[in-house]
């Protein structure tokens, strides 16, 4: 059901480093391979019987995220977002209840889920906008999944080109440790930008 994630030599030290720490951020530009960085992760979480939650900007929630996911995943993963239905939240809790949900990815309300054996939370682009609920009750995605982090005593990880600035000066201050990808995995060059 699951498939092999192969990791270079460099997106290894990078995952051996993350699974040190509770809070960390994973920095690097577009194609630099920090999606197979924590997909491995995802990996190792499920093989100790535990369960992942993944977060996602609202626009990262498309079929082809959706597709990818369960390309590595297969059946263990489910979907949770505002454009679903009742009936379709309701199949989804089900799963998420009787166990088989195993990686719960979605927007910022998935936070929210009644999840047990819960052993990693993933902020993918921790920078964005759509983390920020705009109507009451006010909260900040990033914050809300750091916290529940602390109070189930489990690892962070938040992913971004562009971290926040927030999140960056704590990277700074020490707390929370910083790992940078400075290499493309591909070998394919970055485009010429002139200004």
């Amino acid at each position: 059901e699951i498939s092999k994630i192969q990791l270079s030599s460099k997106q290894n030290q990078a995952f051996e480093f993350l699974k040190q720490h509770k809070v960390s951020l994973l920095f690097g530009d577009t194609g630099s391979g920090k999606t197979e960085i924590y997909m491995k992760y995802f990996q190792e979480i499920l093989a100790s019987n535990k369960r992942v939650i993944f977060l996602m900007p609202e626009i990262s929630l498309t079929p082809q995220m959706d597709e990818r996911i369960k390309k590595h995943f297969g059946n263990n993963v489910v979907m949770w977002h505002s454009k679903l239905t009742l009936k379709q939240k309701e199949v989804v809790l089900e799963k998420i209840y009787s166990g088989e949900a195993k990686i719960i990815a979605g927007a910022r309300s998935a936070l929210f889920l009644p999840i047990n054996k819960l052993g990693l939370i993933v902020v993918d682009e921790e920078h964005d906008s759509s983390y920020k609920e705009q109507q009451k009750p006010y909260y900040h995605a990033r914050e809300v999944a750091l916290k529940r982090g602390e109070i189930e005593k489990i690892p962070v990880l938040l992913v971004s080109a562009t971290p926040s600035v927030e999140t960056y000066y704590r990277s700074q201050i020490g707390e929370i440790k910083r790992l940078e990808l400075k290499e493309r995995v591909s070998t394919i060059p970055l485009p010429y930008i002139k200004l």
